[in-house]
């Protein structure tokens, strides 16, 4: 249980503040006026339907920003205009609220585990668990919802006369635009479980809607370990000495996608990711034997070392805000999960360079 706890303490409590926020944060419903970076479906008088976010508007034209360039589009030349309506909110709600049972089941599964272990639990512990549960449950079903609903959209009707409100470009509140050209991304931060510096550098190759994808390669956390002992017979009176020491390394490659989460505060976002996770270990162990007859000292060394590669996924959540037109900072948690059993809980400082 402490090493539940001890695991998973920082990203989780990022992920829950993350999904409180997803649960709880509504879309705009004015049809008159939308935000910059809306995206928009129309059609023209030619009977072209046209998609793409809506940037600008003035008396006369839309501004489109599409995967081909940018279209100015007079309004006249307008018969249909419709924008695209995401359900995360909706959905996140009401799976927030479906995952509160299950997450109560499991707080009631870990008083069971914590009283066979260490005796009968607290009042006040067993409170603490129910609530630690619940709101595990509710968030992971608020970010499922919200991962559901950010790819089930439902298109509303606008008027034709839509305006666009003035939108900072940059800043906490800066909606970051979709680039059809290729970007790059780098990232540096820590591991929950006992620190360390992991790293991940990126490239964006494809961005299309709510989705943008790429490749990543990146260094987890460098582990290592020592130990020291020393005894001295009671017969012989010789002294035995050993000392051991060991670590791990891993690292990844492969490929990610983000699922944008709608233009709220911040940008959130949802990150899956799947690859080759290679994994190197070694442990040196170094023992000596001193007589006390003579006071010769016997040493032996050994040094094993192994090296593989397995297949591994991540998820997690991250957010981002455009500080100039052509970067974006923000942060990302996620959870590594690779064939070797262990799971890493990263969270990092990211900063994006598109051109």
């Amino acid at each position: 249980m402490r090493l539940l706890h001890r695991t998973t303490r920082g990203p989780l409590w990022v992920l829950i503040l993350l999904a409180c926020a997803l649960t709880l944060t509504r879309g705009v419903d004015a049809q008159s006026i939308v935000s910059a970076g809306t995206a928009v479906k129309l059609r023209r008088v030619d009977s072209l339907t046209v998609q793409g976010r809506l940037v600008r508007a003035d008396s006369t034209t839309l501004t489109l920003e599409t995967l081909t360039g940018t279209l100015v589009i007079p309004r006249g030349d307008v018969t249909e205009l419709s924008r695209r309506s995401l359900q995360t909110g909706p959905y996140a709600r009401r799976l927030a609220l479906i995952g509160v049972g299950p997450g109560l089941g499991l707080g009631a599964l870990m008083i069971a585990i914590a009283g066979t272990e260490h005796g009968p639990t607290p009042p006040a512990g067993k409170v603490g668990m129910l609530a630690f549960g619940g709101a595990l449950g509710a968030s992971l079903g608020a970010l499922s919802g919200a991962v559901l609903g950010a790819l089930v959209p439902t298109w509303t009707p606008l008027a034709t006369s839509v305006g666009v409100a003035a939108t900072r470009s940059s800043g906490a509140g800066g909606v970051e635009l979709c680039n059809p050209r290729p970007s790059v991304e780098g990232s540096i931060g820590t591991q929950a479980d006992g620190g360390g510096v992991t790293t991940r550098a990126a490239v964006v190759l494809t961005c299309g809607g709510r989705v943008t994808g790429g490749l990543e390669i990146g260094q987890l956390a460098r582990r290592e370990s020592e130990s020291r002992s020393s005894s001295v017979d009671s017969f012989s009176g010789d002294t035995y000495t050993e000392q051991m020491s060991g670590g791990r390394t891993e690292s990844f490659l492969g490929g990610f996608a983000n699922i944008a989460l709608g233009t709220r505060f911040l940008n959130p976002r949802f990150v899956a990711s799947a690859g080759a996770y290679h994994e190197v270990a070694w442990s040196d162990q170094a023992s000596s034997h001193t007589k006390r007859a003579d006071g010769t000292t016997t040493s032996f060394d050994s040094h094993q070392q192994s090296s593989a590669w397995r297949p591994g996924v991540g998820v997690g959540l991250g957010v981002s805000s455009p500080v100039w037109q052509h970067m974006s900072l923000g942060g990302e948690a996620r959870g590594h999960w690779s064939g070797n059993g262990n799971i890493a809980l990263t969270t990092v400082l990211s900063m994006r360079l598109r051109p």
